[in-house]
Formats: structure tokens, C-alpha cells, sequence
């Protein structure tokens, strides 16, 4: 029994160091974002997505694990939490246990907080993109520009437009 409390352990402290990568990554995410610094982001992005590979793989061991604890917790495996493995564990490894699951806790808040500010600053550059975007382009009518000899019949303004539509 102790060997399923030990796996366990040993399974969140594993979550919780890749999820420590994690924000790692999403601090570097927001720098390059701020910075606008296209090629980091992209390489940012490409290896978070290992990272997350190798959570889900985590993922299923825990709950395998927790279908094993459904006997002891008598509780069904979908329904079990940390707390109420940590109810049922031997008093020698509930010190561990709770420990790592308070700091898993604050590692996913801390992920959270960053995605949402991530989140946040990408939003803001798009719209200023489209707002760049408005300033400098027109929005076609569908009518053609040439006069019936070919010239340009545009206005000078309309000419000096750098963007001609939204996409």
C-alpha cells in the first residue's frame, strides 16, 4: 500500500516539475510577445507542446493510479481528489503528500495567472494591428479603380494608401 502512496508522490512532483517548465516558458512567451519577437515565440510555442505531450502522458498514469486507489478511498476513480487520498494515507507519507500537492497548487495558479496575461497581450497586439490595419488601408467598395483609358481614377489619398483591404 505504501508503494501506491509512494507512486503517487512521485507522480505530482513529476507534474509538478514539468509544469514548473511550464511557466518557465510562458514568462519567456510573455518577454517575447512583449518584444514582438515573432521567432521566439514560435520556438516557445514548439516547446511547450512537448511539454504538454509528456503531461498527458503523466496524466494517464494518475488516473490509473487513482483506479487503484478507488478500492482504499471507497470512492469511484472520476470522483476521487488529492484530499481525499491524502484522508486515507499512512501518516508517514501525508506530510509529503500534502506538500507536494500544495505546491503543484500554486505552480498551476501561477500558470494560470500567466496564460491569462499571455492571453491578454496578444489581444492588445491584434487590435492594434487592427487598428493599424483601418489607419492604413481602405475598405474596398468593389468598384474598379481605372477610368476607361486605363489611368488610375483613385484620388491622391486614396493612392497613398499602403494597405488597400482587410483580409
Amino acid at each position: 500500500m505504501n508503494d501506491l502512496f509512494t507512486a503517487l508522490c512521485n507522480l505530482l512532483a513529476a507534474e509538478k516539475g514539468v509544469y514548473t517548465q511550464l511557466v518557465s516558458l510562458s514568462r519567456d512567451k510573455k518577454d517575447a510577445v512583449v518584444a514582438n519577437k515573432i521567432e521566439d515565440l514560435d520556438n516557445i510555442v514548439r516547446t511547450e507542446q512537448g511539454h504538454l505531450v509528456r503531461i498527458n502522458e503523466l496524466e494517464r498514469e494518475r488516473r490509473r493510479l487513482m483506479e487503484e486507489f478507488e478500492a482504499l478511498a471507497q470512492k469511484p476513480a472520476a470522483e476521487l481528489q488529492i484530499k481525499d487520498i491524502i484522508e486515507i494515507c499512512p501518516e508517514d507519507k501525508r506530510p509529503e503528500l500534502e506538500a507536494i500537492h500544495v505546491e503543484l497548487v500554486a505552480v498551476l495558479d501561477e500558470q494560470v495567472k500567466l496564460n491569462d496575461v499571455n492571453r491578454q497581450l496578444v489581444e492588445s497586439r491584434l487590435e492594434y494591428i487592427n487598428f493599424l490595419i483601418d489607419t492604413m488601408g481602405e475598405e474596398t467598395d468593389g468598384s474598379n479603380p481605372y477610368n476607361s483609358t486605363g489611368a488610375d481614377a483613385r484620388t491622391r489619398e486614396q493612392r497613398s494608401r499602403i494597405i488597400d483591404q482587410r483580409v
